[in-house]
């Protein structure tokens, strides 16, 4: 970086004295006191001097803009030597506190970019465009790399530059355990010879695998589901379509399974094995059949169907371990079936949300039987037409399953629930003796 300097001739700013004398000229400061004309010798001379000063001002506009830019040249330098002497805290920062904020920055990132792991704008590849010490610290660090989505719909796994990018991916993940997401699309009916390549790298990682999403993506032999996953932990399957059956039987750490509209027969998982499960769009026979005797802990069941006919409403699922149940729907008749065949000791929490259909008949409210330790209970029955009973109401509220709760939501119509209220308080009524909190919300229909 060079420097300029000037002598006291040169200096841009230091014009000569003129201006000073040229005002304290007697004749002109007369001639600013009246209306006296000039002469025409003095009219020649001042504009003389006007155009003078017309010039002078032009030079001092022009060392003004140098002065500018040259300050503007030295504000500049300042920047740049301070970014490189220490003084941007970014600069300072430990590898193992930037690791960590690369970390925060890939949280959710391809959700909220809609870039899977192979994109150029996705997350991880974007840190190591910074600069220098960003793209060794970010290809330094496996758990930058160890949360894998990819969009099988839109890849050409074929494209060699693509299974270049996903091979180098998996590589700079290391030994961590990975969590891989697969996004198919609903439209596909049979897997794409073309993903040959991508079954294949995958496979090669299926030991390291800890959770698994796969969506809308069919899975044939040979592809994912026959895999041995010994570590897998959580795994989630949506609108999947299973060419065989016996899937998903190599997995013995699985403890959490999210299912939604997958045939539950196809799969061959410990179910007594899982503490965790939610399961969407699923025959109720199928559940009922895959969680006989099971260590279940929270299970979470959502629009449960029934397509046969004939459904054994008194059978019973022992569920010893389960503490927390949340069932939910349209079939107000699916949920109570589900809800009074459980046979839970150590259930502490119940959940019943039903938004029902406007089939016939009168709308008849579950009851929970086989437990002593339930102490939150949530019932609402939204935006219903079907008639419920307060009778059934007063039913549920002084059954045996509400003596320890200490909390109670309430989502019913207005006018059965008012009169279940003024029958139990008429008729004494022993119920909700531990009740602590009570939630009523009132529908009007």
């Amino acid at each position: 970086m060079s420097t300029s300097t000037y002598s006291a001739d040169q200096c841009p700013i230091c014009v000569p004295p003129i201006i000073d004398d040229q005002l304290n000229d007697p004749r002109l400061r007369a001639l600013l006191l009246t209306n006296g004309a000039i002469l025409s010798v003095e009219s020649s001379e001042w504009t003389a001097k006007l155009y003078e000063l017309h010039i002078l001002q032009t030079n001092l506009e022009h060392a003004i803009r140098t002065l500018q830019s040259s300050q503007n040249q030295v504000e500049n330098a300042i920047y740049k030597l301070n970014s490189v002497t220490g003084h941007q805290p970014i600069r300072s920062l430990p590898n193992d506190a930037l690791d960590t904020i690369f970390q925060f920055c890939t949280l959710g990132s391809h959700e909220l970019l809609d870039k899977d792991s192979l994109d150029a704008e996705s997350t991880p590849w974007v840190l190591t465009r910074v600069s220098r010490r960003w793209r060794a610290a970010a290809f330094a660090n496996p758990r930058l790399w160890a949360e894998v989505f990819l969009n099988v719909h839109r890849r050409q796994f074929s494209n060699s530059s693509v299974i270049k990018r996903m091979e180098d991916v998996f590589r700079l993940s290391g030994a961590c355990f990975l969590t891989i997401e697969l996004q198919g699309h609903k439209t596909y009916n049979e897997v794409d010879n073309d993903n040959e390549a991508l079954f294949r790298i995958l496979r090669s990682a299926s030991g390291r695998v800890r959770t698994l999403y796969v969506d809308a993506l069919p899975l044939s032999t040979d592809r994912i589901a026959s895999w041995v996953f010994p570590h897998l932990h959580y795994l989630s399957l949506g609108s999947t379509y299973f060419a065989e059956y016996d899937w998903f039987g190599d997995t013995p750490s699985l403890k959490v399974l999210e299912i939604r509209d997958v045939a539950i027969s196809g799969l061959s998982v410990n179910w007594k094995a899982l503490s965790h499960c939610h399961i969407a769009e699923s025959d109720v026979t199928d559940v009922l059949d895959a969680f006989v005797d099971s260590n279940v802990q929270v299970l979470r069941i959502h629009e449960l169907t029934y397509e046969g006919s004939g459904l054994n409403t008194e059978s019973t699922l022992n569920l010893p371990s389960l503490t927390t149940l949340l069932v939910s729907g349209t079939d107000w008749f699916l949920v109570k079936v589900v809800i009074e065949c459980i046979r839970a000791p150590l259930l502490h929490t119940l959940k019943m949300s039903v938004m029902p259909s406007t089939d016939g008949g009168v709308l008849q409210l579950p009851v929970l039987r086989s437990t002593d330790s339930l102490t939150t209970v949530f019932i609402a029955y939204s935006y219903i037409t079907l008639p419920v009973l307060s009778a059934d109401i007063v039913a549920v509220l002084t059954s045996d399953m509400m003596a320890q709760v200490t909390e109670l939501y309430l989502g019913l119509p207005y006018r059965p629930m008012a009169a279940a209220f003024a029958e139990m308080r008429q008729s004494n009524h022993a119920c909700l003796p531990s009740l602590k909190t009570l939630y009523i919300l009132l529908w009007v229909v």
